[in-house]
């Protein structure tokens, strides 16, 4: 890294920067590599664009660095559903609850502890709406017209896979052989469940369990 920068006449202030190894292990070792007698430190997690990545990627620290945010969201909702219509509670929820979750979910929407960012979600939509708290939320959603967690983190990954659906191979891509797949996306092998998990592989299933006429017709708008 340091001949890199050299080579391109640029200087790497070693004061001023961290490394985080990924790692897969149960086990951590924090180690400080150094050059010309300064140090790096090794961290275990760090901040980068906003969003806290950690060496086992599980996302746990960025979830709960964003609850309280949240938390937050649902209070001043609480305080303004008296005096507010639907109408500016929604304009809240979007600026102060969904901005927050919408960035980076499509990096940590898959992993369990965003269920506790779903059950937030059902606690606000109940606030804006007045239900009581064990209320259902189905119908809630669908009057304000707001996708939950899920369907955002569904959403989020198919829009990424249809601006870059050139970059993924197809099964008629691969043989020539007529199935009835073969609009299917090449699956990478993966065994470890972390990465079964992640983005790269999750939003190649969404899109391989969409109905057979659906994904022809989005693979065919994406090649025009």
């Amino acid at each position: 890294m340091i001949e890199w920068f050299s080579a391109n006449k640029l200087v790497l202030n070693l004061e001023k920067n961290i490394y985080n190894e990924i790692c897969n292990n149960k086990s951590t070792t924090l180690c400080t590599d150094s050059y010309k007698d300064k140090c790096i430190e090794e961290v275990v997690d760090l901040k980068f664009l906003g969003i806290q990545i950690d060496n086992r990627l599980n996302w746990r620290n960025h979830i709960d660095q964003i609850i309280p945010r949240l938390s937050i969201a649902c209070y001043m909702v609480r305080r303004m559903c008296h005096i507010c219509n639907n109408d500016t509670l929604r304009s809240i929820y979007f600026a102060y609850f969904h901005s927050v979750v919408s960035y980076g979910m499509i990096f940590w929407g898959n992993f369990s502890r965003s269920r506790k960012i779903f059950t937030l979600q059902q606690k606000i939509i109940r606030i804006m709406m007045g239900a009581p708290p064990r209320t259902s939320c189905r119908k809630l959603f669908k009057k304000l017209e707001i996708l939950t967690v899920p369907s955002q983190y569904i959403y989020s990954l198919i829009s990424f896979l249809i601006v870059n659906l050139d970059k993924f191979l197809t099964n008629s891509s691969v043989h020539s052989i007529n199935k009835r797949n073969r609009h299917h996306l090449q699956r990478p092998i993966a065994n470890l469940s972390c990465f079964q998990k992640g983005t790269s592989h999750f939003r190649i299933r969404i899109f391989n369990n969409l109905p057979q006429c659906t994904a022809g017709v989005m693979y065919a708008i994406s090649t025009c």
